[in-house]
């Protein structure tokens, strides 16, 4: 039997695999590399099976042939909490903890969403003016 370790830690393949799914449709799909990164950034506790299902779900709704973050739909994050809450200080607290998630969470959007802020907001499902207040509150540069 031939063993291979989880996709979750083989990630350099995710952009091949990706290739190989999208090449196998019957019309051209490209993936932006903001699409790119949210599916390389992903635990993937359904290894393969799990990315040629979300590669799938997002060329159907690629409607203009691209595939962007927004087409991304990715299982909860229930799934997968016990990877990195097990990882959270408890000493530090609640709130230490709420804050630093969600400013590690707006720097990702934002990072994904290549720095543009409405898109930002979009991938996170929130309002403009929120994603704005939390950038200020956590001193996350060009907020406003």
């Amino acid at each position: 039997m031939i063993e291979l370790p989880p996709l979750r830690e083989r990630k350099q393949d995710i952009p091949a695999l990706i290739e190989h799914f999208l090449r196998r449709g019957s019309r051209t799909i490209l993936l932006t590399s903001e699409a790119l990164n949210i599916l390389c950034d992903y635990h993937w506790p359904g290894n393969v099976r799990e990315l040629e299902h979300a590669v799938e779900r997002a060329a159907v709704l690629a409607r203009s042939g691209v595939i962007d973050a927004p087409e991304i739909q990715l299982k909860s994050v229930a799934r997968t909490h016990s990877v990195w809450t097990d990882q959270i200080p408890l000493a530090a607290g609640w709130k230490a903890n709420l804050a630093s998630a969600e400013k590690a969470m707006l720097s990702r959007a934002l990072r994904v969403a290549g720095g543009n802020k409405s898109k930002a907001a979009e991938i996170l499902g929130m309002h403009r003016r929120l994603l704005y207040e939390k950038m200020r509150e956590y001193e996350l540069g060009g907020a406003g």
